[in-house]
């Protein structure tokens, strides 16, 4: 038996978890979160509220800090992001501080110099590199250098995916560098609905069942890479062929606009954001996921987990957990994402969505948060 599985070993002892945005820190840590204040630690957490309206209060977490952090760098709030979160850090004491998120974990891990100092133990999370094989030249020129130099002020450095835990193992020179599954699933939340749940569903999106629906998860925003797919839907010319995408951002009215211009605005569903990811993406035929660029994408994982198959972008991350390539398509080209969907839809192979489903289990919520604990009880 480990010692953290033991009630209350991290007694008294002061944790503060920080990402850009607090959204981020409820679709990824609650579940350690949780498991963590069991076994005795104060958590904190900071990031950009971002008119995010749940009451992290509510599911155990100590403190809330509302911190101006931007994701652009060029942004003039990271200066006064740095200023609030140094005087949280210096007020509070942290035994544990564990960041997030490109910007997030650049100001958190300056701010927290003196206090590392002083026996903070400082660990980071890399939710995917922005350099990786095939970025664009400026993300190696720009993001390489940063990562490399606040690695010397990093006590664990935590890769998600493969590519990026090999290039740390070589380049990165934090005290320790390691692999963990990403933020985890829980497979028992994910059950599939049944046929009359299913059709259901569909009905309340506008979908018959003679139609076939296509689903993508995530922000509108250039790296989501949603355009791809809708342009893919423009060139099929076949109407019964539906796409539902969940998710809101800033690319929401030139998305509208270019499913009006290419004349399929029947065929394109907007939903916004939704409490109801579970039973879309069991009522869907097949996920598409045309991300640029990612660390290890929650949202393939929650489609692999309700049984229902999956097409995406040849790219670190989704690499990971799709293995066939018949079901990786060029992020660059429609032409190509067309074609692995058109055989999606022909074709959907049993095998493969058993083999989806085999590759999830390393991915189990359970797994990860118990590599997790460890962490943090090997440097407490």
């Amino acid at each position: 038996m480990y010692l953290h599985e033991k009630s209350g070993v991290f007694a008294k002892k002061k944790l503060l978890i920080t990402a850009t945005v607090q959204e981020h820190i409820w679709q990824c840590f609650m579940p350690l979160i949780e498991k963590l204040k069991k076994y005795g630690f104060e958590v904190h957490i900071a990031g950009r509220n971002n008119d995010f309206n749940q009451t992290f209060e509510d599911f155990g977490v100590d403190k809330v800090f509302d911190v101006p952090f931007s994701r652009s760098p060029k942004s003039l709030d990271n200066i006064k992001a740095y200023k609030v979160l140094k005087k949280v850090i210096r007020d509070n004491n942290y035994d544990v501080i564990h960041c997030n998120t490109p910007m997030g974990s650049v100001i958190t891990r300056l701010a927290a110099r003196c206090a590392r100092k002083n026996g903070t133990k400082v660990i980071y999370t890399a939710h995917g590199f922005h350099f990786f094989k095939g970025a664009p030249f400026i993300n190696w020129l720009l993001y390489y250098p940063v990562e490399w130099l606040l690695a010397f002020k990093t006590d664990v450095l935590i890769t998600i995916n493969d590519e990026d835990y090999r290039l740390a193992q070589k380049h990165m020179y934090a005290k320790k560098v390691t692999y963990v599954p990403g933020v985890g699933i829980d497979m028992e939340k994910f059950s599939p609905l049944n046929a009359e749940e299913r059709r259901t569903k569909r009905a309340e999106l506008g979908i018959s069942d003679a139609e076939i629906m296509l689903l993508s998860v995530g922000e509108l925003n250039r790296n989501k890479n949603h355009e791809l797919i809708i342009r893919a839907i423009a060139n099929f010319n076949n109407p019964k062929v539906h796409y539902v995408i969940v998710g809101k951002g800033p690319l929401n009215e030139y998305l509208n606009n270019m499913v009006k211009e290419l004349n399929i605005k029947n065929q394109i569903h907007f939903l916004g954001f939704r409490t109801d990811i579970r039973d879309i993406c069991s009522a869907t035929d097949i996920f598409v996921f045309p991300s640029k660029r990612e660390g290890l994408p929650v949202s393939v994982m929650e489609a692999m987990a309700v049984g229902t198959p999956v097409v995406c972008s040849d790219i670190r991350g989704n690499t990971d957990l799709i293995k066939s390539k018949r079901c990786l398509f060029d992020p660059k080209d429609v032409d190509s994402a067309v074609s692995v969907i058109k055989q999606a839809i022909v074709s959907a192979n049993e095998d493969i969505i058993k083999q989806n489903y085999k590759t999830l289990q390393k991915y189990n919520i359970k797994n990860v948060i118990e590599q997790m604990t460890d962490i943090y009880h090997e440097i407490v």
